[in-house]
This record gives structure tokens, C-alpha cells and sequence, in this order.
């Protein structure tokens, strides 16, 4: 609640979903990783690392932000794919579907918690993509191993925070790395999950205006990390005292704007692309183009991607207001977008 007072609530039994994925490996997977330098995470960081190297072979060090931003700069779509997928190729796919059948105590009781594991899962990820909840670590997700279902924790990033103030912004909109959508296997996303968020959007966005009064709280009293962020704007621009307050109002509304544009369907593509222009990280001038390249590869390309296919259809209308099922295609694409999976943040462990 504040840097001094906090609330927590303990949930009987829960594990963290990292701790299940990473239970489950054999002994032999787990040689291959621990003792051939094959960790998946290194591997990823390695490539992250020999891209800004080979790009920029004179330079010594850099941030994290001018690290992140060549990927965009450096690599086409399918060089980011055959890096992902080598990566990828160490971990085996269906770790979490293990975990799953060891805490099931036969093949139907497997069934019915993969059963909630989905529902619950569709239900959380259309709730928070409505909110902009970012920073969807495996860690932040939390397993009931009575039930199946997946519980949300650590709501810090919040109305799309992680795209604009993390200097390695996120550009997915939800959590649907491989491990999840293996564990809908066979049919993956397109059955019950999609119908789920296809359910759960609709009550929502039928839901709107009173969503939206609730959420007027955070302009009357907003986040205080967002009157930092407004601070710290206005200090850039040398704003004065009473403009300092104003920005913190304007910064809150935007937050909410960006709620309203959600609930109202417009392609996710669109409006990550536009939190992108207010990350501070990406302002400077050797930076704008990799912010240009960022907004494109959140486009997606015209060929396999559905957003784009969606955004042509109307036209390339950006605020064209999508149906329900439109929207909930979009969301899916854009967060199992390969394109976008391997130039996202390491500690995200998108390859899991």
C-alpha cells in the first residue's frame, strides 16, 4: 500500500509456478542444464549480449535499454525465431504439463485440473490485461494444488507501467509462454481458453462504465509511483510547482484512457504501440529508431499475424472499436508472437 504499510494474505496450498516448471525436469534433462552450461536463461542472455557485441564490436559496456534496443535494430524476424527456437530446444515443452498429472491422482483428476488451470487462467488474463498488470514472471503466478487454478500475485506494474517506465519495456499483453499453452494441449488456445476470454471480455466490456467510475479513484488519488513518473516529467521539461500537480492529473487520466481504450476493443497492438512513445528510456535521439522498430514488430507483419490482418481489414483504422472475438485474437497473437517473445526482457523467461 506504501513504502511503510502492507497487507499480505497467506493462500494455503499454493506453490509458485516457477517451483513447479522447475520440479519437473528428469535427472538427465537437469545434467544437460546444470552441468553443460545449457541453462536456458544464460543462453538467452548470452545471445542478448553477442547481439549488441557483434552490432557495436568497439563499444565496452552499455545499459540495459541500448542492450535490448538492438535486437530491434539488428535482427530480422526470422533471425529472432531460429535464436528463440535454439533456445527453446534445451527445455523440454511439457514441464508444467508433469507437474500437473504428479499433483492429479488419476487420468481424470489430471482433466479437471487442467480444466481449471484454463478457466481460471482466461479469467486472469483478460482481467489483467484490462488493467494493464505487467511484470508476469513465472514467480508471480501462483498454483492451488487442491484445485488447479492459477493465482495472480504482485500487481507493482500496473495500466501498462511495465511498457512505459521499465527501461526493457514489455510489449505482451499477457503471459502465454509455451509451458502454458502446452498444458492446453491438444487444442491450445483456440478451445476453451480463447472461449473463456471471449466469456470474460464480454462481461467487461458490458461492464464498462462501472469499471471505469471505480478506477476514477487513481486520477483523485493516484499510484504514487505515477506522481514520481509526473514529477520526474516535469522536472525534464522545467515545469513549475503548480504544473507539477496538473501533470500528475493528466498522467492519471491517461492511465485510466488507457483502461477506456481496452474496454472499448481497439487493437492492443495499437495502444502498447502508443505507451511506447511515453517511455522515458527510449526518448533520446540515438534511440528513436529502435522505439520505431519496437512499435513495428508490435504491429506484427501482414502475412501471419492476426493483428495486422485485423488493423488491414478496417482499413488501417487504428481506433477501430474490434468485436469481442477480434480483440481476444489479437490479444492472443500479439503475447505468442515469436517475433516479440525473443527480444523481450531475460528475467521474463519468455522461453519457458
Amino acid at each position: 500500500m506504501s513504502s511503510k504499510l502492507g497487507m499480505i494474505e497467506w493462500l494455503d496450498n499454493t506453490r509458485p509456478l516457477k517451483d513447479l516448471i522447475e520440479e519437473s525436469y528428469n535427472d538427465n534433462e537437469l545434467d544437460i542444464i546444470t552441468n553443460q552450461g545449457q541453462h536456458p536463461r544464460k543462453l538467452y542472455q548470452d545471445y542478448v549480449t553477442n547481439t549488441y557485441q557483434k552490432a557495436k564490436p568497439t563499444a565496452k559496456t552499455a545499459n540495459n535499454t541500448v542492450m535490448y534496443a538492438e535486437l530491434f535494430l539488428s535482427l530480422t524476424k526470422a533471425q529472432v525465431q531460429e535464436e528463440f527456437n535454439h533456445i527453446q530446444s534445451v527445455i523440454p515443452a511439457d514441464l508444467l504439463r508433469r507437474a500437473y498429472y504428479k499433483i492429479a491422482i488419476s487420468h481424470e483428476g489430471f482433466y479437471t485440473l487442467r480444466r481449471q488451470f484454463i478457466t481460471s487462467y482466461a479469467v486472469l488474463c483478460t482481467s489483467q490485461y484490462i488493467l494493464g498488470i505487467g511484470d508476469r514472471h513465472q514467480s508471480n503466478f501462483l498454483i492451488d494444488t487442491s484445485s488447479g487454478q492459477i493465482i495472480g500475485i504482485d500487481f507493482g506494474s500496473a495500466f501498462n507501467a511495465a511498457t512505459i517506465h521499465l527501461p526493457v519495456p514489455e510489449l505482451i499483453p499477457i503471459r502465454l509462454t509455451r509451458q502454458l499453452t502446452q498444458l492446453m494441449s491438444p487444442i491450445g488456445t483456440s478451445g476453451l481458453f480463447r472461449a473463456t476470454m471471449i466469456h470474460t471480455m464480454n462481461a467487461l466490456r458490458e461492464n464498462s462504465d462501472l469499471l471505469l467510475s471505480t478506477m476514477d479513484v487513481f486520477i483523485k488519488e493516484p499510484l504514487m509511483e505515477w506522481m514520481e513518473h509526473a514529477l520526474k516529467t516535469s522536472k525534464q521539461v522545467a515545469q513549475n510547482e503548480t504544473n507539477i500537480l496538473r501533470s500528475d492529473d493528466t498522467y492519471a487520466k491517461d492511465r485510466i484512457k488507457s483502461a477506456r481504450l481496452k474496454l472499448n476493443g481497439i487493437n492492443p497492438a495499437v495502444i502498447i504501440g502508443s505507451d511506447l512513445k511515453l517511455n522515458s528510456f527510449l526518448r533520446s535521439s540515438n534511440l528513436k529508431e529502435a522505439r520505431r522498430q519496437m512499435e513495428k514488430v508490435v504491429g506484427g507483419d501482414q502475412i501471419d499475424s492476426k493483428r495486422a490482418q485485423i488493423l488491414l481489414k478496417y482499413n488501417s483504422n487504428r481506433y477501430h472499436k474490434l468485436t469481442v472475438d477480434e480483440q481476444i485474437d489479437c490479444i492472443i497473437d500479439q503475447a505468442t508472437d515469436v517475433d516479440i517473445l525473443g527480444r523481450s526482457w531475460a528475467g521474463l523467461e519468455t522461453f519457458m
